[in-house]
């Protein structure tokens, strides 16, 4: 981790976990604001979510956990043998997170008659949701974070409303967690450095992973803000996707907009006639086999590069569609809801201060990685 002129000191592992697991709430204090019309005004700070799931602890090992779980011990050490990195996974908040959200979506029908058990016996990757700061500097007010997919970058707030009689004000609530651990990475910054307020800078998926910039300034959040806006900013994001591009090096300028087909409103479409400008640059880094087990192992996939020039919704995912390699794991705009995560990652941002350029990497978590295979495989 780059470090300028800190005010925080690094924790251990053991330390922070049973810090995160201690806190669990913020306190809420009186702030009287302006109210908006409608007699709407902002939300005072809402209580943080707890990062670690309330029904594990610290303590807990990685193999009793799943076999108190229902898992056969075979099975799991079959696994463990496998992927022995997950003996290295926190129980309480990777783990049981991980696990309390499978069940969330077992139970929504969403892993296809699979067990949440016997899903991460198959593909132990999904069991992974590790924070790490990767830049941190005081002066500049700057944190930059490694995010976990699947995992929100904040937490949707409430509003507060006058009473019926007019004599105060209640507080409603936007969000409730689904399932045991369900936090943002606005959560987890709030807990790991405490007393700051944490304004991101730029946009990243939930489903995706990788480095996001915040500035805890005014100052900061102005001078970054105006890099995206001049699109100076550069990012660099890693994909794995289906088959071999035919070429080394691509460049896709197709227009995107809103998807008017989708009832949900998450969905974005390549659109010439009325789509907004987009341009994003790809070069092939490897060409392998699906090391994934599940229904597409040991099919062609590469590992592409990616650098968009501009900064549309779900850019880099529609640019990849529509060039015939869509990403391994992307339910949006794939056919594939088999793979554990969707796999793309913000490797890279850059940025071109007036007085420095500051860069902010971080590099794809080991599941990433192990997802291909140089080698055909049987």
């Amino acid at each position: 981790m780059r470090r300028c002129l800190t005010a925080h000191a690094s924790s251990s592992p053991s330390s922070l976990t049973a810090r995160i697991t201690r806190v669990f709430f913020r306190r809420i204090t009186d702030v009287s604001r302006r109210p908006r019309r409608r007699e709407m005004g902002k939300h005072q700070p809402q209580a943080w979510v707890a990062i670690a799931a309330a029904h594990a602890s610290e303590h807990d090992d990685a193999r009793a956990y799943l076999i108190n779980l229902g898992a056969r011990a075979e099975d799991v050490d079959d696994m463990l043998t496998k992927h022995p990195r997950v003996r290295t996974y926190d129980v309480a908040t990777e783990i049981a997170p991980r696990m309390s959200y499978l069940s969330f979506l077992e139970e929504r029908g969403e892993l296809k008659g699979e067990t949440a058990v016997a899903c991460a016996l198959r593909q132990p990757g999904v069991l992974e949701r590790k924070y790490e700061t990767v830049f941190e500097c005081a002066q500049r007010g700057f944190i930059a974070v490694h995010k976990p997919f699947a995992v929100r970058l904040d937490t949707p707030r409430g509003w507060s409303e006058k009473t019926e009689d007019g004599t105060g004000r209640v507080e409603k609530v936007r969000f409730i967690p689904r399932w045991d651990g369900d936090a943002s990475c606005e959560d987890w910054l709030n807990i790991r450095f405490p007393d700051m307020h944490h304004r991101f800078c730029h946009q990243l998926d939930t489903a995706t992973s990788g480095v996001v910039l915040t500035a805890n300034t005014r100052e900061a959040a102005g001078s970054a803000a105006k890099l995206f806006r001049e699109r100076r900013a550069k990012k660099r994001y890693l994909a794995v996707v289906f088959g071999w591009p035919e070429n080394d090096e691509w460049t896709v300028e197709a227009k995107l907009s809103k998807d008017p087909d989708d009832v949900k409103g998450f969905k974005e479409r390549v659109d010439e006639e009325n789509g907004k400008a987009s341009e994003t640059s790809f070069t092939v880094i490897q060409r392998g086999y699906c090391a994934l087990e599940g229904r597409h192992f040991g099919e062609k996939v590469s590992r592409v590069e990616c650098r968009p020039v501009t900064g549309r919704r779900h850019q880099i995912r529609l640019h990849l569609m529509h060039s015939g390699h869509s990403i391994l794991g992307d339910q949006a705009y794939s056919e594939d809801s088999d793979s554990f995560r969707m796999f793309l990652h913000a490797l890279e941002l850059k940025m071109p201060f007036d007085d420095e350029t500051l860069t902010f990497a971080t590099s794809p978590p080991p599941s990433f990685e192990e997802a291909v295979s140089a080698e055909p495989l049987a």
